[in-house]
């Protein structure tokens, strides 16, 4: 894909072989011109990510930690904690194999070839605003999702959850689990 993209805009044909573990690229073109195109089209291809910019990609494996995002030249992780804001047992709950998404390249690690990605950084955090939202002492309702022996987190909003303390759930009896 990437290969017949950078043939397309440059007018050149594109060879890549592999000698000893390393990548050669070899132009053959009409002219210097064509060959020189063809070589800033891989020049703006392996150029370093921009932190903080967002990139188009395609979901190329899900894991359970997470996903590989194909960004053309190189694959980014999706891990599952910048997935949402909300809670993700599974990346496959959200995401789809060749799925194409819009993530933030959150870090990029040039000596070790990686790059961190982030959906849910798209869009605002859901916190920011919850203490406005949700003051001390209010009265409000919600799903519960999740009981541990200290007592049930509740979903109040989508990524805002808070745990209700085995002590807070009865004034009259004592709970145990």
């Amino acid at each position: 894909k990437v290969i017949q993209e950078i043939q397309r805009e440059s007018g050149s044909k594109v060879l890549i072989e592999e000698v000893d573990g390393v990548g050669i690229i070899k132009f053959f073109a009409p002219n210097q011109e064509a060959i020189e195109k063809a070589e800033q089209c891989v020049k703006n291809l392996i150029a370093e990510p921009t932190v903080g910019e967002i990139y188009t990609g395609k979901i190329k494996t899900v894991k359970d930690f997470g996903a590989f995002v194909d960004l053309g030249a190189m694959d980014g992780l999706l891990h599952i904690t910048d997935i949402t804001w909300g809670r993700v047992s599974h990346p496959s709950e959200v995401l789809k194999l060749n799925q194409e998404i819009q993530c933030v390249v959150l870090d990029f690690d040039k000596e070790r070839e990686r790059i961190s990605l982030g959906l849910k950084q798209k869009t605002k955090n859901p916190w920011i605003d919850a203490a406005g939202k949700y003051p001390p002492n209010m009265k409000t309702s919600g799903t519960i999702v999740n009981i541990v022996p200290y007592g049930a987190f509740v979903k109040l909003d989508s990524g805002i959850e808070g745990l209700v303390h085995i002590s807070e759930m009865s004034w009259t009896k004592k709970i145990n689990h």
